[in-house]
C-alpha cells in the first residue's frame, strides 16, 4: 500500500484477551471499549468485525440504545447484498457487525471512517484440520491470522485521499505481532499507534 499511514491508523487498545478460557470475562470491558470508540465516531459509518455471532449478540445487546440502533448486522439467513444495501443508502451514521466481512468488501469514503476488530481472528481450533495443520506447522496458522487481520484492515481505506481509523482491542495482537513480524507487511506496521 502506497497510501499515506497518517490517513489510516491502527489503534493497539489491549482491553482485553480474548480467547475461549477467558471470552466470558473479557465481553464486558470489550463492549464497553466498543461502545465509546462508537461514541467518539458518532456521526460517521464503520464496521466492527466479530469472530463469532455469540460475540456480536453480546456486544449489540450490551450497547448504549443510541449506538444499538446505528448497528446493521449480518446473520446466516439473510442477504448479504440486501444489508450492505442498507448501510449504503442510509443517510444515517449506521455501523455494520459482522463475523463475516473480512473479505471482498469495499468501505470507500464515507461508507467507513472507523472500524474495530474485536478478535483476533486466529483459524478456529475446533476444526480438526486446523488442528492438524497447526500442529505440523505454527506459521501456516500463523499466517492464516495476518492475512485475516490485514484483509479486515483494509475494507475501509480504498484510496490515497481516503481515510479511517482502525480499533484492535484483542490483546493477543501483540503476541501476534511479536511472534509473526516479518509476516506482516511494512505499510501495516508503519500504521500502528501503541496505547
Amino acid at each position: 500500500s502506497d497510501f499515506p499511514k497518517e490517513n489510516r491508523p491502527i489503534h493497539i487498545m489491549n482491553v482485553a484477551w480474548l480467547n475461549s478460557k477467558t471470552i466470558a470475562s473479557s465481553l464486558p470491558p470489550i463492549s464497553k471499549a466498543i461502545d465509546n470508540i462508537m461514541s467518539i465516531h458518532k456521526k460517521e459509518k464503520g464496521i466492527i468485525h466479530t469472530t463469532s455471532y455469540f460475540q456480536l449478540n453480546y456486544i449489540k445487546n450490551n450497547l448504549s440504545k443510541q449506538n444499538k440502533m446505528r448497528m446493521i448486522e449480518t446473520g446466516t439467513n439473510m442477504d448479504r447484498i440486501e444489508i450492505l444495501q442498507k448501510h449504503f443508502k442510509d443517510k444515517n451514521p449506521t455501523v455494520l457487525i459482522s463475523p463475516s466481512l473480512y473479505y471482498g468488501l469495499d468501505l470507500k469514503d464515507d461508507l467507513s471512517r472507523f472500524q474495530i476488530i474485536t478478535k483476533v481472528p486466529y483459524p478456529d481450533l475446533s476444526d480438526r484440520k486446523v488442528s492438524t495443520m497447526r500442529k505440523k506447522d505454527m506459521n501456516w496458522y500463523l499466517w492464516n491470522t495476518v492475512i485475516k487481520v490485514v484483509q479486515a484492515y483494509g475494507r475501509s481505506v480504498r484510496s490515497k485521499e481516503d481515510h479511517a481509523s482502525t480499533y484492535i482491542l484483542d490483546s493477543n495482537i501483540s503476541y501476534l505481532l511479536k511472534n509473526a513480524k516479518e509476516m506482516f507487511p511494512q505499510w501495516f506496521t508503519e500504521a500502528i499507534i501503541q496505547r
